[in-house]
């Protein structure tokens, strides 16, 4: 080997090792930020889910099922709201998603010596893992874009540098873990257009399979890339009958995970499809209010606009995303049109159509949607290969100006700067960021923000740790000023238990303080009254997210 080729031999050595340890770094970012955030709404149901599927598979392999009936009836007995009584997942109306993605955490999920408290830290320890991964294929995916390794690092920082999946990194257990599924067919895929690999097609069926286990939109995503591998291997003259073979392995592969990973199927296999695709087509359990721009709008008898989704996109994801992102959809349009031969021409086309052809179906046809657009965040990961796309196309054209060689990487990287900031002073609360599209409205009463309650959990600590309730002779008592603020109040109780709450307690009738949740009293109109003064509140990016209120006592109380 010449001296030559040795050198750059090592050079991609050292360069991979940097990479690791970029990862590596992000890994432990995560893990470091994990527990600062609560409990969303909806992680007790999601956790029961996974144990309604995990009683599924002990009944189908005859195993003991006493645990999980033991189980059921204390969850029947429990104070906080369900969606339904425990059972087997095939006899649940929550059948039509599953939590595939969990299995793993199946002794995580059914050991009684753990607290709530304990077990949703490592649930979102977890959870972060699963968007790693997704963080890590985006990085794979800029690299079969063509993209160098600095600007597929890029990549990976402009997804952590946006607020929204940074925060629901650690705790969104259904649509982040979609978003890394279909990012990972998205590299199985852009693999297999390379060469057919068999390895390549089993991975593609297995990610497919649990993308659709998590949610049945994920079947159209994974049929999407297989189509545009076939479509690229006819385009580059590359069919052949091992290509047909590779291509049936990956099919067979999708089959044989989706049917191991989801239980519910076994019983009534016709009857479980058609519930999924019902339910995919018209969610009918979510008609439920939704604040959106200043007007709420109760879905049961009125649907949201048809922009709604697309302003959401919009105003919820930094404008320094978003700018390189139309460039790199109009350069990938342009790749995808012309008359030369590329080979990034499938590939290009595959990412556009991953975000925009799921995005169009859902404007044309009203699909339920609500609290902002996370059931859609699957389409982020293909948006921001193509912002880099975009990035790396620019820097080509550029790179030979000095002016703009120091002025563009100096303008993102401000850009990028000043919303890393954002998020470290708002840090656990950077999940209701807005960017300054919707500068100057007040935005409490324009848009939502901690619709899953989210950081109802830390502002009852804050309570117990008063000095003045810690001195308190006998425990102070709170209540929720609305069903929403109660029901996040409950979870948050449950999960801090009497260890971590000797000086706060729940009570309903005549309370000492007030719980508010500033997004849902636009739902139900509360406001203080002259007997209360504000004890203590959590602010994020300037506006309060949830505040306590003290109840005055009477001889305190300010004239009217």
């Amino acid at each position: 080997m010449s001296n030559h080729a040795l050198s750059n031999a090592k050079g991609d050595r050292r360069a991979r090792l940097w990479i690791c340890l970029f990862f590596i770094i992000v890994l432990l970012l995560g893990f470091f930020t994990a527990g600062n955030y609560g409990q969303p709404w909806d992680e007790p149901d999601e956790i029961n889910i996974l144990r309604m599927n995990l009683w599924q598979y002990a009944i189908a392999l005859r195993a003991d099922t006493a645990a999980f009936k033991a189980w059921a009836a204390r969850e029947s007995t429990s104070p906080i709201r369900l969606l339904e009584t425990p059972v087997p997942i095939s006899q649940s109306q929550e059948r039509d998603h599953g939590q595939s993605a969990y299995y793993p955490l199946a002794s995580v999920v059914m050991d009684d010596t753990l607290s709530p408290a304990q077990r949703m830290e490592i649930w979102h320890l977890y959870t972060w893992v699963l968007f790693w991964l997704g963080a890590l294929a985006l990085y794979f995916v800029c690299r079969r874009l063509g993209l160098s390794r600095p600007l597929s690092c890029l990549a990976v920082l402009m997804l952590l540098l946006s607020p929204r999946f940074f925060a629901e990194g650690h705790y969104n257990n259904k649509d982040l873990p979609l978003f890394s599924f279909c990012l990972l067919c998205l590299w199985q895929s852009l693999h297999l257009m390379e060469r057919p690999r068999w390895d390549a097609a089993i991975l593609l069926g297995l990610f497919g399979a649990l993308a659709a286990n998590t949610k049945v939109v994920g079947l159209a995503l994974w049929g999407l890339c297989g189509l545009a591998v076939v479509f690229q291997l006819i385009l580059q003259k590359q069919w052949s009958l091992w290509a047909l073979g590779i291509g049936l392995l990956s099919v067979l592969s999708f089959i044989i995970f989706y049917v191991l990973l989801t239980p519910a199927l076994w019983k009534q296999p016709m009857a479980f499809l058609g519930y999924v695709l019902k339910n995919a087509i018209g969610f009918s359990r979510w008609k439920n209010e939704v604040l959106f721009r200043g007007a709420v709008f109760d879905t049961a008898f009125q649907p949201l606009p048809r922009y709604y989704l697309p302003y959401m996109m919009l105003v919820t994801t930094p404008l320094w995303v978003l700018l390189p992102l139309s460039l790199g959809q109009c350069l990938a349009a342009g790749r995808v049109f012309t008359r030369r031969p590329s080979p990034l021409r499938v590939p290009l086309l595959l990412c556009s159509l991953l975000w925009l052809l799921p995005l169009a179906f859902a404007v044309i046809t009203r699909t339920s949607v609500y609290n902002g657009w996370r059931h859609f965040y699957f389409l982020y990961g293909p948006m921001v290969a193509l912002a880099a796309y975009g990035l790396s196309r620019l820097w080509a054209r550029i790179r030979s100006s000095k002016p703009w060689r120091v002025l563009l990487p100096g303008l993102l990287s401000l850009s990028m700067a000043v919303t890393g900031v954002g998020m470290a002073l708002n840090h656990p609360y950077e999940f209701p960021y807005y960017n300054p599209l919707v500068l100057g409205k007040d935005i409490n009463t324009f848009l939502e923000r901690d619709y899953w309650n989210v950081s109802i959990m830390d502002v009852v600590r804050q309570l117990e740790q008063d000095p003045a309730v810690g001195e308190a002779r006998n425990p102070v008592t709170i209540a929720g000023v609305d069903f929403w603020a109660q029901a996040g109040l409950d979870r948050a109780m449950a999960v801090l238990g009497s260890s971590n709450l000797r000086s706060v307690k729940s009570q309903n009738h005549s309370p000492d303080f007030w719980l508010v949740n500033h997004t849902y009293t636009a739902f139900s109109h509360w406001k203080p009254s002259q007997g209360m003064r504000l004890k203590t509140q959590i602010l994020s990016y300037g506006a309060p997210l949830v505040s306590v209120y003290e109840r005055v006592p009477q001889a305190a109380a300010p004239s009217p």
